[in-house]
């Protein structure tokens, strides 16, 4: 049953990784990236194999500071903007070498509304019959984390960035200071960056073990892991 699941939800929603997100990562430093080039490690090897590099369902948890769910913008809001517009909005908000730390800064639910003003009455009907067409299924299985529940689609109405932040964070990322930390961030930055961003080493040193999940290559998590027990031993 599972596996029709899959297949309604592959009709219902736009997946950003496909749709116009990860999948079609910019490999190119932004001029504002740039202006900040001391903070990027340049020191840093590639992180995946040469085969693995566009593969970026793979490699969600490095690239994504955000759970799946939220990453997903679902085709019945986005048929209620302009097309044109929606694909133009895709382009620019491609999570580029510059990993964002703010979540107007990438494609995801959150930005969405923001940029296209959707109203909170019409984003929580669009939330709530989707979530109630799934639960009618005989065959519906809590265990798809796809839908929303009254408190998370209170805490998006909210428009509070900080929060909807905090809730919907990738337990891979970092958040502080009303900002998020993908791994992506984390691997291309220097110490001298995550100093700059007042990042407590407590809250790197939470993260290395879950870091390992991530098929980094191997010489490049040898140096991902000496740096990172540099910064928190220091």
């Amino acid at each position: 049953m599972k596996k029709y699941l899959g297949l309604l939800l592959t009709g219902i929603f736009i997946f950003i990784l496909s749709a116009c997100g990860l999948s079609g990562i910019d490999k190119s430093v932004s001029e504002n990236a740039n202006s900040i080039v001391q903070e990027i490690d340049t020191s840093m090897p590639a992180p995946f194999g040469e085969e693995d590099q566009g593969d970026a369902d793979k490699n969600f948890a490095y690239y994504s500071p955000c759970r799946h769910k939220f990453d997903e913008v679902t085709s019945n809001l986005t048929k209620l903007v302009d097309q044109n517009e929606f694909n133009k909005w895709c382009d620019a908000k491609k999570i580029s070498d510059k990993a964002p730390t703010k979540l107007t800064d990438y494609l995801n639910l959150y930005s969405f509304i923001v940029d296209f003003n959707i109203s909170n009455d019409v984003l929580k009907k669009v939330l709530v019959d989707e979530r109630d067409f799934f639960k009618s299924l005989n065959w519906y299985d809590d265990s798809y984390d796809y839908h929303y529940t009254d408190d998370e689609i209170e805490i998006l109405c909210s428009r509070d960035e900080s929060k909807i932040m905090e809730h919907f964070a990738s337990k891979y990322s970092i958040v502080n200071n009303g900002r998020i930390y993908s791994p992506h961030w984390v691997y291309t930055h220097t110490i001298q960056a995550y100093e700059a961003e007042k990042i407590p080493p407590e809250l790197i040193k939470e993260k290395m073990e879950v870091y390992k999940e991530i098929p980094f290559v191997s010489n490049a998590r040898e140096a991902f892991e000496k740096k990172l027990n540099e910064y928190v031993k220091a």
